[in-house]
């Protein structure tokens, strides 16, 4: 055997790089691995079979076009892309990427102060591919809204909730009490998201990300 210590320790980096490496690919026998319409790859967690979305499943989804305080009235329909396919463990895809999720505006409230808190609450309903539509039961988790310019001020999230409000794309509906939600929106089904405060028109761009999370089964036959 040699025990040139040089050897060993040739050996022992050796060894070291093909451990790092089986690292890095055992998470992709694990998940699917997309890339969302910002570019950021994003990974989503396999479901057991082909004939459901489980409950507690996160999709993660592009808003297909702007709503805002000004424009958008409850009861409009909103609708949002799957960016990230929904897969089993052995790589069958249930849900393609570019699926549809649809559902209704069920409040609007605009800030009519500097410090008033504006709001939106969006009820998702459906799920539609493949020429099939599927009733949908989820809760918006989470939202990601991009800078962009409105006149001499860029707006982010931060920035635009202010000191005394809640920033812009923080779900409200299901994190703060009933009665702060209900003063701002009434009552009514889905998830309360933050517009930020201000008397400006408050708005969720086109291309906005968001998650959502299903709170009940999804049957698909």
């Amino acid at each position: 055997m040699n025990r040139n210590p040089k050897h060993i320790l040739r050996r022992l980096s050796h060894l070291t790089a093909l451990l790092a490496a089986l690292a890095l690919l055992a998470p992709g026998c694990r998940t699917a691995t997309a890339t969302s319409s910002q570019g950021v790859q994003t990974t989503q967690q396999p479901i057991a079979s082909t004939d459901q979305i489980p409950e507690g499943t996160d999709l993660r989804l592009s808003l297909n076009q702007k709503l805002d305080t000004q424009d958008t009235r409850e009861g409009d329909s909103f609708s949002a892309t799957l960016l990230n396919p929904l897969v089993t463990p052995a790589g069958e895809v249930v849900v393609p990427a570019q699926a549809t999720v649809t559902g209704r505006v069920t409040g609007v409230a605009p800030s009519t102060s500097a410090n008033e808190q504006a709001a939106i609450r969006l009820d998702v309903q459906q799920i539609n591919f493949d020429g099939q539509s599927y009733p949908m039961s989820a809760d918006i988790t989470q939202t990601g809204v991009e800078a962009h310019a409105d006149g001499d001020e860029m707006r982010t999230g931060a920035a635009v909730g202010g000191v005394t409000g809640i920033a812009l794309g923080a779900i409200i509906g299901r994190s703060v009490g009933s009665a702060v939600v209900g003063g701002i929106l009434g009552a009514g089904a889905g998830t309360a998201i933050s517009l930020g405060t201000g008397t400006t028109n408050a708005e969720l761009p086109a291309g906005s990300t968001m998650t959502i999370r299903t709170t009940k089964a999804v049957p698909i036959h």
